[in-house]
């Protein structure tokens, strides 16, 4: 069952639960008032009754039954019948009554005053007359047509009532619920229409600017799609990109073959075809492994591959393997001296991918420096150690610092020094997987510095 229909079936259910309720107490607050009122009317009518038949010396009980007779404000089927104190029949309105009080009814009236027993048809009161030092008891009853007419009246008023309303209250669910519920269903449209490849108009609006639980369900998915937009958008990126960069080295030795295949060379022309053909060959593994290394940090990296490591330690291997690699580079490991314990330099890593990150800030201060030389500080600030790199080059624009972490993003600075642009992208996905974040610094034709922020364990 849908939630509309749902919300409107509870609602309704609510809504005559409620109105029987309050009918239900309407319809006996009306009965006990129509009983109240008549049972009063009869106390007046057994009173005055009494007080003719007793108080008057001219009026017996015959002539007080003719003047009852046609007495036009009598009630209908009125029946009056007085009893003395020995439970003598003093006086009856008519020979033949409908109702006769028991004994043990009239013996009642020693500790109360009056008494109002039930009858099927007839509404009878049952009170105590002091004369002097004389007691009677005077029992009048009669049936309360036009009062149970109304009460009858009033019942199939409120059903009739309850009823309409429940329909109405059906009607105005259904179309309260269907207005709350619209952004869900504009929601469930605008998913059953989502084009991956056109995100454009995907976005909701929202009616209002309320902060209810829908509101909050269409923002999150608003930002869901802003993400995914992103995300589409860089996939296409990357994959342009990485075409290009993995189609040039593969023109490249497609081209040598089939110009070394055209004609027979010597050996020394073969071994110059096969080197250049190796050097591309090494260029298209490198960024293979780039590439693979990068889709590698897109995913959670499982916990059991990050250990306790000394953040000194490592950058100290590094520096070791990127000097067997470039002979010329010169590199200066400055260490905090207020680093003494070595909780300062404890982080919780994996070792092989901080390495690759670090090896690649390093290596590019070295490469895109002037004297081929980077210098590193490491330090402690709260809860987090710094490695800083910098280096004394061409520096990177102003306008160039917010792309530089793309996926083969190049500055024009840098197009004449080996590289495909994945390195520095790949640093930045590295560090965020440990927790840490990555900024750069930099003044054209001075220097460039990037801060690595990395949590301590």
């Amino acid at each position: 069952m849908k939630i509309k229909n749902r919300l409107s079936l509870n609602f309704v259910w609510v809504v005559s639960l409620l109105l029987a309720i309050f009918s239900i107490i309407i319809y006996f607050i009306s009965a006990s008032y129509r009983k109240d009122e008549f049972s009063t009317r009869l106390y007046e009518k057994g009173l005055s009754t009494a007080i003719l038949l007793l108080e008057e010396d001219d009026i017996d009980a015959q002539l007080l039954i003719k003047i009852e007779k046609n007495n036009p404000i009598n009630l209908y089927k009125e029946e009056i019948i007085i009893y003395t104190s020995t439970w003598k029949v003093l006086y009856k309105s008519k020979d033949s009554l409908g109702y006769y009080p028991s004994i043990s009814m009239l013996e009642s009236l020693d500790q109360k005053e009056s008494i109002a027993p039930l009858h099927p048809v007839r509404d009878v009161y049952i009170f105590k007359y002091k004369l002097d030092t004389e007691h009677y008891y005077v029992c009048a009853s009669a049936v309360d047509l036009y009062g149970h007419s109304k009460l009858q009246t009033l019942k199939k008023s409120l059903f009739l009532v309850a009823g309409l309303s429940v329909v109405f209250f059906f009607f105005i669910g259904m179309w309260f619920s269907g207005r709350a519920l619209k952004p869900l269903s504009l929601l469930a449209s605008k998913i059953e229409d989502l084009d991956i490849q056109n995100m454009e108009g995907a976005k909701i609006e929202l009616l209002n600017n309320s902060k209810d639980e829908i509101s909050i369900l269409i923002h999150a998915f608003n930002s869901a799609l802003e993400r995914v937009e992103k995300s589409i958008h860089s996939q296409k990126h990357f994959v342009a990109n990485a075409s290009h960069e993995l189609r040039t080295p593969l023109t490249s030795i497609i081209g040598e073959i089939e110009v070394l295949l055209l004609k027979e060379r010597n050996t020394e022309e073969y071994k110059q075809a096969l080197q250049s053909v190796l050097e591309d060959m090494l260029k298209l593994n490198s960024v293979a492994n780039n590439l693979l290394l990068l889709a590698k940090t897109n995913f959670e990296i499982e916990s059991d591959k990050f250990k306790i490591q000394r953040i000194d330690e490592l950058i100290w291997q590094v520096i070791g393997e990127i000097k067997k690699n470039r002979t010329d580079a010169t590199i200066h490991f400055n260490l905090d001296e207020t680093l003494e314990e070595e909780g300062d330099l404890s982080i919780h890593a994996n070792p092989i991918l901080l390495q690759t990150a670090l090896a690649n800030i390093i290596e590019n201060g070295c490469k895109y420096s002037d004297n081929n030389t980077a210098v590193i500080f490491v330090e402690k600030a709260k809860n987090h150690v710094i490695v800083r790199v910098r280096d004394h080059g061409m520096g990177i624009d102003k306008e160039e610092l917010e792309f530089i972490f793309q996926p083969f993003f190049r500055s024009k600075k840098a197009i004449k020094v080996k590289g495909h642009g994945i390195g520095l992208s790949l640093v930045e996905k590295i560090i965020k997987l440990h927790g840490g974040s990555i900024s750069v610094v930099s003044i054209p034709g001075d220097y460039t510095e990037f801060s690595v922020f990395l949590p301590l364990s």
